[in-house]
Parts: structure tokens; C-alpha cells; sequence
């Protein structure tokens, strides 16, 4: 039985290349420094210029949601723009839906011709509506501002191939004006796509998400990315979660290209706070450089080549510097031959590394993990029932993620206690296997977070197996703690990245995954760790001081508020008139947390949250309910104009002549009414609309579950609504007219209650009036 070496400066190798891994990550994730336009060269797209030109765009930087006036002004700017550019702007008008909402979508774009006009059109998306809760300065006034400085470029210097600018209006509401966009035929010349979309107001500009076929387009932005921030684990996360953009439609018709969005400063994200004076001019010159060197490598590749792209890639940058680009391919081999080198050893050399120690070291770390996925669960309880994490993303991030990071770090140090150096490396090989092939299966593009440390891990076997375990000589072990080191470094470049941009992506939604998670990252330290003597409490100091550390972390995050002026709580506020009963409704969505006491009172507020039908509502669309005195003048002028009867049913057609004061309207039939609806916009007329189903048992309108159908815009042209109904039973329906802020005497109030530490998100503050027809 061999003796465990006592601790020496040589074991500090690994740990040191962490930190020196760690270090580089830090000093280049610096974003570039603003080019001002009197430094930028004719064709150099200057975060300055574009910056002037989004403060006209924006005007007075109010909220410009589809069908507001406010929105018409912003696409008539971007118009005058293009003009001023020596463009002439095309115009496409559309009512285009999804699933229980429609809008007249007006979409904007110009096409520049190529010098091979041969070659399909490359695509520069983005769109120009905002929420009604903010001003869209970054959503999107980022792509705005990116749009109109690649116009200006592209006048300097015509591209290679033509390119198509594209504005879009509706992608707040569902992609609405893409969707009406990929039928136009100015579309079908289009063969890939650069869309560009801000989640936040700083940070990089990730590209999160590629087409199915990019390969050939992916090596050739590899090979003229100067700061590239991207990772195929984004793609393969993304595309398992609910979330859309416009390039979701783009992949639908067939087509790929690259996603961009910055993801920093999400609290900001959909309300008022997404500003101009919060939107990072360094992010933005980031945003342009991907976008000018992404636009280099489209134009450098031929329609044929980009169709014979390959599959499945998989990518990352290094310390932001250098684009990595793997075949698919590799991924299987590279577990296969790691799982068999590590069978071969584990079989040949069982009497310096029997089966029983790589279990037992295999077994630790996986308790090790379960032990701070366990913890860092207790502690998200704890600071959940304390008030202190109501939110996935709060105001005072840090201590939570220094918590997890530490937490991760003291549980990782349990496979320490197992015996032999070759064991304990056999052991970390067979988890970075183990990983790589859950990781291939789930998550493809991650698959190299597993595959390239176990690659490492069996190189150290191998060169452990040569050199007998270290145990013959200081040079020996010094060679194996250097390739230990070694491994750490390139792993700590792979895994680093992600989790410091994890809490930024996804918060803090579960804590005991970031924790089990750092664990996981801190297992490679595992083998170089001294193993604690019979009476020896040296080697459990990294034990205990990591545990302190959390202890300590987790401790000022329960002291911290969750909400801050910069980060606030989101609570909108809206109230419903029910012009039958006479009596009207407050609302308050609050989507995290309780309800802010000033505006309790001032609303009245009672009971348990509900779906907020009629409403509008905010950021989860459940709502506390209670009294309000407003009674509006308002009156909704929907008429039948025509009935026709069928042995089906029944046709009905609705005018419905809106207020100027509503900016949108919503038609609800009760959940068992068969009803087949389209809108007509004046001479527009749209398709039939799927219904969007209302969980609303305790609605007050109603006692049962409702099917909802919105139109979002106002306008003085007549709204029609064509309806196909099934069976002689009336109809009975709830029509409203909506307005996205509240009514005067209102707003004063709520904004003089409001604490600065909360805000209106997503359809913000809004009023409804709403009566009940029979036909």
C-alpha cells in the first residue's frame, strides 16, 4: 500500500492554473472601447454614429408598441434615415397573427445591390416595435442602430453579395412581422440571416444560435472574428427553451445564419429602465464588429458553398480572442477512444489501481455532488421563505454566485480521501466520459465540455501509468502535476465561460444546479489533492475554508434586498370597467416577490392571485384583484352588419368602430363556443386566428374558462371581424378596448406610490373597458 505524499508547492500547480485561467478570462472579456465617427474609416461601423442616429430614431424615447402612433413615428424616422443614406424604402402592410393575437404589421426593408448579383440576398434583421411598458432603447433599438450604420457602409463600399435590411414591426407580439415578411417575395431571395436582439442593456454580443446547415458560414466567420463571444452550448441550450426571436421564423422556412443578443442587464429587460442611458455604447460597438465581421463572412462564401455546409458542429472562443470549430464527428471518437485507453488501464495495471478504488473515488464525487446540489437547495428555500430570492435575477447577484462557487469548491474535496494517485485520475477520467456522453445526448453542442477534459484526464493516465504513480522521484511527480496542470488550464478556458455567464443567462433559478454544477468544474482539482493522514487536519483546510466562504456569502445574501432602483421588482398595474355592471376592477401583476404595501392600499388589493382577463396583464399575467372608483366615458361601437345561416352554423360579420383611445382590442367567447375568427384591417384581410385559451375560473366576468382574440392597433378604420359559428345556440361574447397606461387620476396615484425599487414591465400599466354581446 503506497503512502499519500505529503502536500508540496507542486500540488499547487493545478489550482494555480485555474487562477491563471481565470485571470486571462478576465482581462479579455474587456468589450471594445466606442470607435467615434471622426476616427472611423468610410466603411468602419462606428457605435458613435450609430448612437446619433438611434437618439433621432427614438425621438422622445417613449414606448412604441405595433399599431401606436408613437411606433409609426419611429419607422417614419427610420424612413427619412434610409433617405438621407440614398435609399428608397420599401413598405409591406400586413395583418399577420398567432395564437390569440393579430396586428397590422408595417414592415420596413431596402435591398443593395451586390457586385455578384448572382448570389442569393444575405439578410440583416431586426425589429423596431417595443413592449408598451419602455422604450426599446436596446430591444431593439440596438438592431435599429446596427441596420442603419451597415446602410451607411454598404454606400461606402457596395458587398459582394446583395444584402436585404430588414425592419420588422410585431416581434414583441409574437414575430408577427416576420412571419408576414418570409411570404413576401423579396424573401425568396434571401439566403441566409443576421438577426440582431438585445435580452438586456450591456454585456457582449452573444451569438446564441445558428441554422441547421452553417458550418461552411460558421469557419468562415472563425477565420475573421476578432472578438468572438460564442459556444454551440448556447444553441443546444436555446433551442430547448420556449423563447423565440425572428430568426425562429427564419429557421422555419429552411433557412439559418446567426442570432445575436446581449444578455447583460436583464432586470432591465421590458421596461422602462431599457433606455438610452442605460444601453452600453461599448456593447454596441461589440455588437457592430460581430455584425461587420459576420456580414465579411457571409459575402466570402457562394450560395453552393453555403448549402454543402456541414451539420452538428461544434464551436467556442477562447479568452474571446480565437474561434474554435469542431466536426460532429469527433465526439463519439473522442469518448470511444478515451472509454477504451481507460478500460485498458484500469484492466492491465488493477494491481496499482483496482476496480474497488476507482469506484469508491467515482462514488465520492458523485456524493460530492449531490452534497452541494443538497446544501445550495436548502439555502434557496431558506432565502426564499426569508424574502430574500423571489426572483431568478436580483439586484445583489454576487454573494449567491460567490456562495454556489464556494459550496461547489468544499464539496468537491470528498473524493480526496480515496487512495492512489492512478485510481483517482482513472476515476476523473471515466466521469469526464460519463459526462460527454450524457451531454451528446442532451445537449450536443456542450458535448465538448466532457470530451475534451477527458482527453486530458487519459493523457495524465497514460503518462501516470509510465512514470509509476510519481512515486520514484520529485522530476516524476513534477512531470504529472504539469500535465495535471495543464488539464486544469484548458478546462478551466472551457467551463469558466459558461459558468460566469450562467447567473447572467438564467439567474438564479435553481441554485442547487449552480452549485452541483461548480462542483462538477472543482472535481478536476480531485486527484492532485493531498489525501489527509490518520490526525493530519493540513490537507482540510481548502475543505473548510470553502465551506466558510459559502457560509459567509450565503450569509450577506440573506442580509441583501432582493430589488433595487437598477434592478427593480416588476408590478404593473391596470384596471377593467365593466360598462354592464357599472363598476370597475383594480389589478396589480406583481411577478415576483409581494406586493409593494403602498400600492396594496391604494389598490385595495384582496385574495389570492388570478389570470388577469380581461386584462392585459405583465410579466406572468396573474394578477391580485380589488376595488376601483373609476368609471369610464368610453363605449365600444361593435355592430352586426351581416348574418348568414348554414347547416353548420352560423356567419357572422362584426364591425367594430374603435375609439381613438383604445390601442387595442380583445373578442373572448366562452371555452366550449366552436368559432372560426379572421380580422380585416380596412382592405386588409387576414387569416383565420387560433384562439388563445384563458385559465380563468375565478375571472370576474366569468365562472368558467374563456378563448381570447386580440387585435392590437387602433386607427380610424373600421376593424371586421368574420366569424364562422357552429350550432344555433347564441353567441355570447366579452369585447374590450384596452389602452396601455392607466387613466389619469390613476397614474398620478400609482406613480406617486409606486417604490423606486419596483416598475410596469411587458403591456405595463393599462386600462380596459369591457361589456358583454349577445347574437
Amino acid at each position: 500500500m503506497s503512502r499519500p505524499h505529503p502536500f508540496s508547492w507542486i500540488h499547487a500547480l493545478p489550482p494555480l492554473a485555474c487562477l491563471l485561467a481565470w485571470l486571462l478570462l478576465s482581462l479579455s472579456s474587456r468589450l471594445p472601447e466606442v470607435v467615434p465617427a471622426v476616427e472611423a474609416t468610410p466603411t468602419r461601423l462606428s457605435a458613435e454614429r450609430a448612437l446619433d442616429s438611434l437618439h433621432y430614431v427614438l425621438g422622445g424615447e417613449v414606448p412604441h408598441p405595433t399599431g401606436s402612433a408613437e411606433n409609426l413615428h419611429v419607422r417614419r424616422r427610420i424612413e427619412r434615415e434610409l433617405r438621407r443614406l440614398g435609399y428608397e424604402p420599401e413598405l409591406q402592410v400586413a395583418v399577420s397573427c398567432r395564437p390569440g393575437v393579430c396586428a397590422r404589421v408595417e414592415n420596413l426593408f431596402v435591398k443593395v445591390p451586390g457586385t455578384a448579383p448572382e448570389q442569393d440576398h444575405v439578410m440583416v434583421a431586426a425589429h423596431y416595435d417595443s413592449v408598451p411598458a419602455g422604450p426599446g432603447a436596446a430591444d431593439d433599438g440596438l438592431g435599429i442602430a446596427t441596420l442603419l450604420e451597415v446602410a451607411r457602409a454598404a454606400r461606402e463600399a457596395p458587398p459582394r453579395r446583395p444584402l436585404l435590411l430588414l425592419f420588422t414591426d410585431g416581434e414583441e407580439l409574437g414575430m408577427l412581422g416576420m412571419s408576414a415578411f418570409v411570404n413576401h417575395p423579396a424573401y425568396h431571395d434571401v439566403a441566409l440571416v443576421i438577426n440582431v436582439e438585445a435580452r438586456g442593456t450591456e454585456g457582449p454580443a452573444l451569438l446564441f444560435q445558428t441554422g441547421p446547415k452553417d458550418g461552411a458560414l460558421i469557419r468562415a466567420f472563425a477565420s475573421r472574428a476578432t472578438s468572438p463571444r460564442m459556444s454551440s452550448v448556447y444553441q443546444s441550450v436555446y433551442e430547448r427553451l420556449p423563447n423565440d426571436t425572428d430568426f425562429s421564423v427564419v429557421k422555419g422556412t429552411g433557412r439559418g445564419g446567426l442570432n445575436y443578443a446581449l444578455i447583460g442587464g436583464f432586470a432591465r429587460y421590458h421596461t422602462p429602465l431599457d433606455s438610452l442611458a442605460h444601453l452600453d455604447p461599448r456593447s454596441l460597438q461589440h455588437t457592430l464588429d460581430q455584425t461587420a465581421q459576420a456580414l465579411a463572412a457571409a459575402h466570402s462564401i457562394s450560395d453552393a458553398e453555403y448549402q454543402a455546409g456541414a451539420a452538428g458542429l461544434t464551436y467556442f472562443d477562447l479568452l474571446g480572442k480565437q474561434l474554435v470549430v469542431l466536426p460532429g464527428w469527433l465526439t463519439p471518437v473522442a469518448l470511444g477512444a478515451c472509454a477504451l485507453c481507460l478500460l485498458i488501464v484500469s484492466v492491465r495495471y488493477r494491481a496499482r489501481a483496482n476496480g474497488r478504488q476507482v469506484a469508491l473515488w467515482l462514488l465520492l464525487a458523485l456524493l460530492g455532488l449531490g452534497v452541494a446540489a443538497g446544501l445550495a437547495y436548502g439555502v434557496e428555500r431558506w432565502l426564499k421563505a426569508a424574502g430574500r430570492l423571489p426572483d431568478v435575477f436580483v439586484a445583489h447577484p454576487t454573494s449567491l454566485a460567490l456562495g454556489a462557487l464556494a459550496l461547489g469548491a468544499a464539496s468537491a474535496t470528498l473524493p480526496a480521501s480515496s487512495r492512489g494517485l492512478l485510481a483517482r485520475q482513472l476515476g476523473l477520467g471515466y466521469l469526464y466520459v460519463m459526462l460527454g456522453s450524457v451531454l451528446a445526448r442532451v445537449l450536443p453542442g456542450a458535448a465538448y465540455l466532457g470530451y475534451v477534459p477527458a482527453v486530458m484526464a487519459t493523457l495524465g493516465v497514460l503518462l501516470t501509468v509510465r512514470l509509476g504513480d510519481g512515486r520514484g522521484s520529485e522530476g516524476s511527480r513534477a512531470w504529472i502535476l504539469g500535465l495535471g496542470a495543464l488539464s486544469s488550464f484548458i478546462t478551466a478556458l472551457l467551463w469558466l465561460p459558461l459558468l460566469l455567464a450562467l447567473p447572467t443567462a438564467i439567474g438564479f433559478a435553481s441554485l442547487a444546479a449552480l452549485a452541483a454544477l461548480w462542483a462538477l468544474f472543482w472535481l478536476q482539482l480531485a486527484p492532485w489533492l493531498p489525501r489527509p493522514r490518520r490526525g493530519a487536519l493540513r490537507a482540510l483546510w481548502p475543505t473548510v475554508a470553502s465551506f466558510v466562504a459559502a457560509l459567509l456569502s450565503f450569509g450577506a445574501a440573506r442580509l441583501q434586498e432582493p430589488f433595487s432602483a437598477d434592478a427593480p421588482q416588476r408590478a404593473s398595474v391596470g384596471v377593467v370597467y365593466d360598462i354592464d355592471e357599472r363598476r370597475s376592477v383594480s389589478q396589480l401583476d406583481v411577478s415576483h416577490g409581494p406586493a409593494p404595501e403602498p400600492l396594496a392600499r391604494l389598490l385595495k388589493l384582496s385574495g389570492a392571485p388570478e389570470p388577469s382577463f380581461p386584462w392585459l396583464g405583465g410579466w406572468y399575467d396573474r394578477t391580485l384583484t380589488g376595488e376601483s372608483n373609476w368609471v369610464s366615458p368610453q363605449r365600444s361601437h361593435l355592430t352586426l352588419v351581416r348574418r348568414e345561416t348554414h347547416p353548420g352554423g352560423r356567419v357572422l360579420e362584426l364591425s367594430w368602430r374603435r375609439e381613438l383611445w383604445a390601442q387595442a382590442v380583445s373578442f373572448s367567447v366562452p371555452i366550449a363556443t366552436e368559432l372560426k375568427l379572421a380580422f380585416r384591417d380596412g382592405e386588409i384581410q387576414g387569416a383565420d386566428v387560433a384562439p388563445m385559451l384563458v385559465q380563468a375560473p375565478r375571472a370576474r366576468f366569468a365562472e368558467s374558462e374563456w378563448q381570447r382574440f386580440a387585435y392590437l392597433g387602433g386607427g380610424n378604420e373600421v376593424l371586421r371581424l368574420s366569424l364562422r359559428v357552429a350550432g344555433e345556440q347564441p353567441l355570447q361574447a366579452l369585447v374590450c378596448e384596452h389602452r396601455f397606461e392607466l387613466p389619469d387620476e390613476l397614474k398620478r396615484e400609482v406613480e406617486l406610490r409606486r417604490p423606486e425599487e419596483a416598475t410596469a414591465s411587458q403591456f405595463g400599466d393599462n386600462a380596459a373597458v369591457c361589456r358583454r354581446e349577445t347574437w
